[in-house]
């Protein structure tokens, strides 16, 4: 139950805005709110399918972590993300590429330690053979 107000939360963090953006950056909103359902649930094969091969994930306590690490991590239970919400969303698209920056508020455990986040993100997005791969993530602490 927990975990499907954090996915009305984050559906609904992208309807009202989206009615002012185009069909390119309502796609990426989409692709935004899949790759937070996914982590939320650890949907490793819907974590693949959105992560570019070359992943840059950079978490806000200064890890980078590859895509096989970030998805491993999930999957296996290390990390576990209880609640993800984000606001303050904005998309900037050019050409190929999109940048993506949020603020996000959640609950996780990392290796077993609980803690709340706020975090600024910004996500580097490209467009691959029609679809959209997130190909770097900066967490930074608000």
């Amino acid at each position: 139950m927990k975990k499907l107000v954090c996915m009305l939360a984050l559906i609904g963090s992208s309807i009202l805005p989206a009615a002012a953006q185009s069909n390119t950056e309502t796609t990426i909103a989409q692709s935004v709110d899949a790759f937070n359902t996914a982590m939320l649930n650890a949907d490793g094969p819907k974590l693949e399918s959105l992560l570019a091969d070359e992943l840059s994930y950079g978490h806000s306590g200064g890890q980078v972590d590859s895509k096989t690490r970030f998805v491993d991590d999930l999957v296996k239970g290390t990390v576990d993300f209880f609640t993800v919400s984000i606001s303050d969303q904005t998309i900037s698209v050019t050409g190929n590429n999109a940048i993506v920056r949020h603020v996000l508020n959640g609950s996780v455990t990392n290796k077993g330690v609980k803690a709340e986040l706020h975090l600024g993100v910004l996500m580097v997005w490209r467009r691959d053979k029609g679809s959209w791969k997130l190909l770097a993530r900066q967490g930074y602490r608000l």
